[in-house]
């Protein structure tokens, strides 16, 4: 609170007082009291009422001072209530019981909102464990009628799309899931391999790897699942008219894993480029070969960055895309 705000707002309150000073003091003279006991009167009065407006002022300002300055600090603004004290004055004790009463209705709100969150979560997550035994059943079906290949494709994309969604639904809190320990490139490469195997047959995909035989500190099943996001793109926009392949590698040195997964594909265009990881962005590849969610490399990202790991990509459209992430070596991990 200023100075100079205080005195325009109590102008009024000023212009009153010495009107009354400058109608009490005729009455005064009219009953002939002497003039230093008229003059006290007024001094009296004066130093009284400026006395009062002075504490009137400092109570205040120290109050909105804090309360502001308090309030600028917090990242949560919703905690002002905890953090100022109820002051001695009447606009302030209504202004701090109805920011109290403010904040517990919030709070009983998002309560209720994060409690039908949580319900729909649970109910996603049981939802989707219950649809993937159709679908397993169903693959076991097909798996051995040659011409039911289209079949197959069609249902690894939808155990693809269920999968994200599952994975989607845990991202906000995966550290609670997180089992961080040394985990085999190789067998978690394998996996992909053979559920992605009649796509990587079907279009001629060869599948190269280098290096493999290294171990990065991190969570098994949600690699998995990044991976299997970054692999499924390649094979999704693979390039019809070259000999395509898929090279997954890693280099290991000062402290660092790098992992690349390689493909020679359809590439991303410069302007597509630097928006890959927001999400749902499909860019051009997405519009014109699929119906994209676009949703795969921002919970790849997302997962990425909850684990410590750092995932970067780079491509040149219609010659190549390389996507690499980067671990740490050491006994450290970064978990956000």
């Amino acid at each position: 609170m200023k100075t100079s705000t205080f005195l325009k707002d109590n102008a009024m309150s000023f212009f009153l007082f010495i009107l009354s000073l400058l109608f009490t003091m005729p009455l005064l003279f009219l009953f002939k009291l002497p003039k230093a006991i008229i003059i006290l009167i007024t001094l009296t009065l004066l130093i009284f009422y400026i006395v009062d407006k002075i504490i009137y002022f400092y109570k205040r300002k120290t109050f909105y001072n804090t309360y502001l300055n308090t309030l600028n600090e917090l990242d949560q603004k919703y905690l002002i209530g905890e953090m100022i004290h109820k002051p001695d004055f009447l606009e302030g004790k209504i202004l701090y019981d109805s920011i109290y009463d403010i904040n517990k209705s919030m709070i009983e709100k998002i309560k209720q909102n994060t409690n039908y969150l949580n319900e729909f979560k649970e109910y996603i997550e049981m939802w989707i464990h219950e649809v993937k035994l159709p679908l397993s059943s169903i693959q076991l079906m097909v798996h051995s009628d040659k011409r039911e290949e289209q079949i197959k494709e069609q249902l690894l994309r939808i155990d693809n799309d269920v999968e994200q969604v599952l994975f989607y639904s845990r991202s906000e809190y995966a550290e609670k899931d997180f089992k961080i320990s040394t985990v085999s490139l190789n067998k978690i490469m394998s996996t992909i391999a053979i559920k992605n195997k009649n796509i990587f047959l079907k279009r001629k995909i060869d599948l190269r790897t280098d290096g493999l035989d290294g171990e990065v500190l991190t969570d098994s099943k949600w690699l998995s699942f990044i991976l299997n996001q970054i692999i499924s793109n390649s094979l999704k926009y693979y390039d019809e008219k070259k000999d395509s392949f898929i090279e997954v590698s890693l280099e290991q040195e000062n402290g660092l894993s790098k992992l690349t997964i390689y493909d020679n594909g359809i590439g991303i265009k410069k302007e597509d480029l630097s928006s890959v990881f927001e999400k749902t962005f499909t860019g051009s590849n997405g519009r014109e070969r699929s119906a994209s969610t676009g949703m795969g490399l921002y919970i790849a990202k997302r997962l990425c960055e909850k684990l410590g790991h750092k995932i970067e990509i780079e491509s040149i459209f219609t010659e190549y895309t390389k996507v690499t992430i980067t671990f740490q070596q050491d006994d450290y991990f970064n978990v956000t």
